[in-house]
């Protein structure tokens, strides 16, 4: 179980460090939630609130290897529990 654990965070930080690599930056939205007076009223409400996130140059390239170096390394620990 803790061998899939790894493996699946080891390739989830290799997708997100893939994904990081391609973009120059992302637009991340907050959700707010909304109230019954907003409802009636949806002139109070405001506009969305986005948060922008640059990756720096050295960020994919760690987020990339650490996940790959958790991958390897969790394929070559010995199985230590045996299915009963």
């Amino acid at each position: 179980m803790w061998r899939a654990i790894f493996i699946a965070a080891g390739v989830m930080a290799m997708i997100i460090g893939i994904e990081t690599l391609v973009i120059e930056s992302a637009d991340i939205y907050t959700s707010r939630g909304s109230t019954a007076r907003e409802f009636l009223d949806p002139s109070t409400v405001d506009g969305q609130s986005t948060i922008t996130f640059e990756p720096p140059e050295w960020f994919p390239w760690m987020v990339l290897s650490t996940g790959a170096i958790t991958v390897i390394y969790t394929f070559s620990l010995p199985k230590r529990f045996k299915a009963s």
